[in-house]
């Protein structure tokens, strides 16, 4: 079961305004072992958000590693790793 943690209750019409976002936000980053977000009348799942990050920075990660600049090849532009093909 996933850590939960409480924040304190706000009304419906308040869940969404940017007082009650930042104390959301707050919560998050105080303790990022939670991935389940309660404020009444809220409940936010974060893993769902957290796995698609996780994978976002997977590809963004392959991504620059399929490119390099180095000064000996193309002068330094930006190229395909291992070739001379420019990645412009």
């Amino acid at each position: 079961m996933s850590p939960r943690r409480s924040c304190p209750p706000v009304g419906t019409g308040q869940a969404g305004r940017p007082a009650a976002r930042q104390r959301i936000l707050a919560k998050v980053l105080a303790d990022r072992t939670s991935t389940v977000i309660e404020q009444a009348p809220l409940h936010v799942d974060l893993q769902p958000m957290i796995l698609e990050v996780e994978a976002g920075l997977d590809r963004l990660e392959r991504a620059r590693a399929a490119v390099t600049s180095d000064p000996d090849i193309l002068s330094g532009e930006p190229a395909l790793t291992g070739t001379r093909i420019r990645s412009d």
